[in-house]
């Protein structure tokens, strides 16, 4: 017990000495630690005083930790323009002094669509890395479920929000399934009923997991609600393929 205690206090003084680290890269003061301070510091990367792709570029690199490498991966651009793109957004958060806080109700909506690209990038890089040895990396799929999950939180009636929280979680179960086998993957994918049950690719999945359990007539019933919810061609296309 003492052992797990001490290792403990270990990690949350490594994650707070980390944070440290980063409020001192982008120019911000170190205020009280709280368990949202990831958040915190992604809001305050992402202010709309800087554009939309330094805002994620930023936020990826310093609150996210990924590498120069992989955060011009995700741009397509050179890693030097990376570089570029970081210094003047770095220069401009201490220029302006912009305050290291959640934004209030009514700024959240200029922060939202870079924060949930920040959180759908991070995701991505981790479910299917860009470089690298491995082909996933679960560290960084974990902080983009557990980063939704905050913001979840801060604004429980945003669609947005509550969607890409359950795609996450989605995709993990698909993870899940190819690692356990379909039967307890699909009871991870009921499990989510609640929040995707309007979401086209929640019904796929479920469809693709009951014909590998020999399910046929319920899995056609699940790739029919599919059809009925997406407009997209090709993939109205391949579910029709698959109705016969």
């Amino acid at each position: 017990m003492w052992t797990a205690a001490r290792r403990r206090a270990v990690d949350v003084l490594r994650r707070r000495t980390a944070l440290q680290a980063k409020l001192a890269q982008v120019s911000l003061p170190v205020e009280q630690q709280e368990e949202d301070d990831r958040l915190r510091l992604l809001f305050t990367c992402c202010h709309p005083a800087l554009s939309q792709e330094a805002q994620v570029a930023l936020t990826l690199r310093t609150v996210c930790g990924l590498s120069t490498a992989e955060v011009s991966s995700g741009f397509l651009v050179s890693e030097a323009a990376i570089v570029q793109r970081l210094t003047r957004a770095r220069r401009k958060i201490a220029t302006a002094g912009i305050p290291y806080r959640v934004p209030d109700a009514d700024e959240l909506a200029d922060r939202l669509s870079g924060v949930l690209a920040v959180i759908y990038l991070l995701f991505n890089e981790g479910y299917l890395c860009s470089a690298g040895e491995v082909p996933q990396r679960r560290d960084l799929t974990d902080d983009a479920q557990w980063l939704a999950a905050l913001l979840a939180g801060l604004m429980p009636a945003e669609p947005e929000v509550l969607g890409l929280l359950a795609l996450i979680r989605l995709h993990r179960a698909i993870a899940f399934g190819q690692v356990f086998g379909p039967a307890p993957a699909l009871a991870e994918v009921d499990a989510l009923a609640g929040g995707l049950v309007g979401y086209h690719l929640f019904h796929a999945t479920r469809a693709e997991l009951l014909r590998q359990l020999g399910r046929p007539d319920e899995a056609r019933l699940a790739d029919a609600q599919a059809l009925r919810l997406t407009g997209n061609p090709a993939e109205r296309a391949l579910l029709e393929q698959r109705l016969g």
